[in-house]
């Protein structure tokens, strides 16, 4: 079959009808006709077997391309009752899935045009990170709230709610991983979606691989140093998954990194510097993030999270630059 230029690789298709009715019962008895006439006329032209798919199996499909992970594990339940296999969905996940990447890429799409959806994502992860620094970070509040007025002033106020809108969906999101103990970077995904990574040297590290780096680095099971923390550093952030990955990490081995962790972040981007602030803040991480030139030591902004805010880590641990 190869030497006839056949690789003998199993394809499939789908077929998506939608259709008119007056309601289940019509929409049912029409489907089913479709479901006959397709199938058929498929068979006489390309000689294939057809079938067609339940709503679970509809469903499975939709999340597979939706989903940033492709797991739909718990997207529905199968249980067997009374000899009788039953399907259900588990309309509380689903509910609670919050922003996913998808959504985030449609947000930048919300002037339709009138600005580049690249800047609008730009600008929404900046009005995130100063909109949390605001509200813990005294010494540059004033500033920031300049910032954020810039921003608004480029964007009419319906959109302005929608982008304080997805903050407070990142959030919820956020918190549902938490939960879930996933540790998952959105904003990341969506930068590189966006088609804003690969440019100007900025390339992400692959997720499988900054958990492969942070379980060489930590070990399985990391000792707690007798300052009773683990520090963790690094000069090139990007969107801080390298980071989320060590949390991971500890999390794993029995550690609250909301604790048992602080963190400095730096990145020469400040695009970078805002999406990984905005990650440790919203993981409830202590951390310092830098936008700042690594290799120069120059220093343009500090952003303090939260967490290291209200836990002290100030004067518990200072973080200087260099």
């Amino acid at each position: 079959k190869m030497a006839e230029g056949r690789n003998n690789i199993a394809r499939e298709k789908y077929i998506i009808v939608s259709i008119k009715a007056s309601g289940l019962e019509d929409a049912f008895m029409k489907f089913t006709k479709i479901d006959t006439e397709v199938s058929a006329s498929l068979k006489r032209i390309i000689g294939s077997e057809t079938d067609p798919m339940t709503a679970i199996e509809r469903l499975e499909v939709l999340a597979d391309i939706y989903s940033d992970s492709g797991n739909t594990d718990n997207f529905y339940r199968r249980a067997n009752i009374q000899g009788k296999n039953v399907e259900s969905f588990d309309y509380s996940w689903m509910v609670k899935q919050g922003l996913t990447t998808k959504d985030l890429i449609d947000l930048s799409k919300l002037t339709n045009g009138r600005i580049s959806d690249r800047t609008v994502f730009i600008d929404f992860v900046a009005l995130c990170a100063m909109a949390i620094s605001c509200a813990v970070d005294c010494v540059h509040a004033d500033e920031r709230r300049k910032g954020i007025a810039e921003i608004l002033t480029r964007y009419q106020l319906k959109e302005r709610s929608q982008l304080f809108t997805g903050l407070r969906d990142l959030t919820d999101a956020v918190k549902t991983d938490i939960e879930q103990q996933q540790w998952e970077d959105r904003l990341g995904n969506a930068f590189q979606k966006l088609g804003m990574s690969g440019k100007d040297g900025i390339d992400f590290t692959p997720p499988d691989l900054t958990r492969l780096m942070a379980r060489i680095t930590m070990g399985a099971t990391p000792t707690l140093p007798p300052e009773g923390y683990f520090t963790v550093t690094d000069p090139t952030c990007g969107s801080g998954i390298t980071l989320l990955a060590a949390a991971e990490q500890l999390a794993d081995a029995g550690y609250n990194p909301c604790q048992h962790l602080v963190m400095q972040a730096a990145d020469l981007n400040r695009t970078c510097a805002h999406m990984a602030y905005v990650n440790l803040s919203l993981y409830g991480i202590p951390a310092v993030v830098i936008h700042g030139n690594t290799l120069t030591m120059e220093e343009y902004s500090r952003w303090y999270t939260p967490a290291y805010v209200l836990g002290n880590w100030i004067w518990r641990c200072p973080l200087p630059y260099g």
